[in-house]
């Protein structure tokens, strides 16, 4: 469109207003008519009946030139709109009239231009059985959840907040209900300790079957026994790692892990994930030199790239030693390279 359409197009609507302003001339002509002979009249009792009758004559042309500059959307019952735009000036005779075309009608005018809004407000929805999989990555679910468990008022929500991390892997459910332990709400509160308290209970009775096995298998058979005692580790270590052992008994269950990782190792001296789980161990009580030790002697041992070097590349940062955290983190394939989160630390770490 050019220059000249667009500004023929953008002085059409207020010309038209101007003839809309134009159609009420009469109606306040007549009524200054009204108002005039009614005051300047000697007798204005003799005169009242004449005013009544040109009052209300203008009235009804200006309340039909209001309508007439309406948008369509406003206008409604055609005799309900004309019966309010004439009783304005009907009853306050002279600036009733001049307030309904000069102030009602272009504000009428105004209402009806439909704003674009770049936000609309909505309720909270209510929440599902199971959360959505908006992705392969749980941790979106977890903090939309988190936001409900913080900050939502209504604990019928907050109670399927708890109930929807059923559905997720422990190790994003756990935070989610250390969360709802601190709930002012009973309810919600004992509903994340009954659910933590299983989750705890369902690997403390794996590792009392286990104990037991290991108590009933003989002693000659030191390979069996070795994968018994890791497995034990790997359940210790799980207590440790989902976040359910926390201060003095995080210690106590690392401790446990790290003995019976001992035992398997002295039997099975080259198990790759033994060492890699034995350096996960060091490097949850900050121990770097040996976890870097026992990450070493994982990748040795056969343990593939993938698997080490996020860890190795992780010791590293904690001495400082940022070559080495680069020159680990670019051991990873690209498959491996190109996972979430992993993606992420990896493009940083090649752009410095």
């Amino acid at each position: 469109m050019s220059g000249r359409a667009q500004d023929a197009s953008s002085e059409a609507a207020p010309r038209h207003r101007g003839r809309g302003l134009g159609r009420a001339l009469p109606g306040i002509a007549l009524e200054a008519l009204a108002l005039w002979l009614l005051l300047t009249a000697e007798d204005p009792a003799g005169t009242l009946a004449l005013f009544l009758a040109l009052h209300g004559v203008a009235c009804l042309l200006s309340a039909l030139a209001a309508r007439a500059r309406l948008p369509r959307e406003l206008g409604g019952s055609p005799l309900k709109a004309l019966a309010l735009l004439a009783a304005l000036p009907l009853f306050i005779p002279g600036l009733g009239m001049l307030g309904v075309q000069l102030v009602l009608v272009p504000a009428l005018q105004r209402a009806g231009i439909e704003e674009e809004k770049p936000w609309r407000a909505t309720d909270f929805p209510d929440l599902p059985a199971a959360p959505f999989r908006v992705s392969a990555q749980p941790i979106y679910i977890a903090v939309g959840l988190a936001g409900v468990l913080r900050h939502v008022s209504d604990p019928d929500l907050r109670l399927k907040a708890v109930m929807a991390s059923k559905q997720m892997p422990d190790r994003v459910a756990i935070p989610l209900l250390d969360i709802a332990l601190k709930d002012k709400v009973d309810d919600v509160r004992l509903l994340a300790y009954s659910m933590l308290d299983g989750k705890e209970r369902v690997i403390f009775d794996r590792i009392k079957a286990l104990m037991q096995e290991l108590k009933e298998l003989p002693h000659e058979l030191l390979d069996e026994r070795a994968l018994l005692h890791l497995r034990l580790a790997q359940e210790y270590w799980e207590l440790a790692y989902l976040g359910l052992a926390q201060g003095k008994v995080l210690m106590h269950v690392l401790g446990q892990s790290e003995e019976h990782l001992g035992v398997a190792l002295a039997a099975r001296p080259g198990d790759a994930g033994a060492h890699l789980l034995k350096g996960r161990i060091h490097l949850k009580r900050a121990e770097v030199a040996p976890a870097r030790e026992a990450f070493t002697r994982a990748a040795e041992a056969g343990m593939p790239p993938d698997v080490v070097a996020p860890f190795l590349a992780e010791v590293a940062f904690c001495e400082r030693d940022f070559d080495a955290v680069r020159t680990h983190l670019g051991k990873l394939s690209a498959s491996a390279a190109a996972k979430s989160p992993m993606a992420e630390v990896v493009r940083w770490w090649s752009e410095q």
